[in-house]
């Protein structure tokens, strides 16, 4: 059995302000898309500016990764709002939805999020990029984006959240109650539902950190799947090599939404693969069946969407206008 390591959720903090490993974890990744595709413009294999020159090329990278940012920030919010809980922002607190540092960020959303503003960055510059459409551009982010979404769940892994569910498997991971961390612990459960599981992992409960008297019953957290790494190397790192592998050796991925429609394959995948071992939303549960979760409801149809959209590209032939 393992217990959660309990990273402070804040780095430092400073009177109001406080700087969370969540947000330098979105940064991070921010900066590997625009180092990775900085370097395919200085190596001469992409091509954005109508000049073709690598100083505006690199200018357009710079105006578009920031409306990408702005993407995936509202996106994700708006998403998670509107997505997983709109009756407590709608009807309960609607001013917490300015309030995303309490949590609540979205992948589908930030998804969406980042087309509608990357479209309308290609909209302002259009005067000085080459003539390409958003699938284009589309082939090109995606293939960085799984280290930025890396980055992301290794913040959820720090902040304690989005953990998998019950198991007794070795690597099984406690994460119990830290409030001085920033960590509010696992999902409680009645004792006598999961005293197997206590038994076989040989777990020492201590009193208002793993074990809770409320009123005549005792609850108690349990090791639970480490769901927020599975997520990491599989939506992550796994979908990441998948999308090297493709650019710098498949001679299809210079076809027009290939590289697109190969992401959303392998995310859609992953993501409905590493959902039978997350814990649902407590305000959701399950949708279906006992297995049938938001995500994978949210996921799916990106997957489907990949194959249609590969099938396309196929028959279409039409090669990446960036790439050269």
């Amino acid at each position: 059995m393992l217990i959660h390591p309990g990273i402070p959720v804040e780095i430092f903090s400073i009177g109001p302000l406080s700087i969370r490993w969540y947000s330098i974890m979105y940064i991070i990744g921010f900066l590997f898309f625009f180092w990775w595709t900085k370097r395919e413009i200085l190596q001469d294999r992409l091509i954005f500016a109508k000049s073709k020159k690598h100083s505006d090329s690199i200018e357009f990278l710079s105006d578009e990764l920031f409306y990408i940012m702005l993407g995936v920030i509202v996106g994700g919010r708006l998403g998670y709002v509107l997505l997983y809980n709109p009756q407590y922002y709608f009807l309960e607190d609607p001013l917490a939805i300015l309030r995303p540092w309490e949590g609540g960020m979205s992948f589908h959303g930030a998804f969406i999020g980042s087309y509608i503003f990357g479209i309308l960055g290609l909209h302002v510059s259009r005067d000085k990029r080459r003539p390409f459409t958003t699938l284009d551009m589309s082939d090109i982010a995606l293939v960085s984006v799984p280290f930025g979404l890396a980055m992301g769940r290794f913040g959820n892994f720090i902040n304690g959240e989005l953990y998998g569910r019950p198991t007794a498997q070795p690597w099984g991971m406690l994460f119990p109650r830290r409030p001085d961390l920033g960590h509010t612990g696992a999902k409680l459960l009645p004792i006598e539902q999961v005293q197997s599981i206590i038994d076989k992992a040989q777990i020492t409960l201590e009193t208002n950190v793993t074990q809770f008297i409320l009123g005549n019953q005792t609850f108690v957290q349990i090791p639970r799947h480490p769901s927020q790494l599975y997520h990491m190397f599989l939506e992550g790192f796994l979908v990441l090599g998948i999308q090297i592998f493709c650019y710098y050796k498949l001679p299809l991925a210079k076809k027009r939404g290939f590289l697109t429609s190969m992401f959303l394959i392998s995310y859609g995948a992953m993501r409905t693969f590493t959902e039978f071992f997350r814990e649902p939303d407590a305000h959701i549960g399950f949708l279906f069946g006992g297995w049938l979760t938001a995500g994978m409801l949210y996921s799916i149809p990106m997957a489907i969407t990949g194959c249609v959209l590969l099938i396309y590209i196929l028959k279409k032939n039409e090669d990446n206008l960036i790439r050269v």
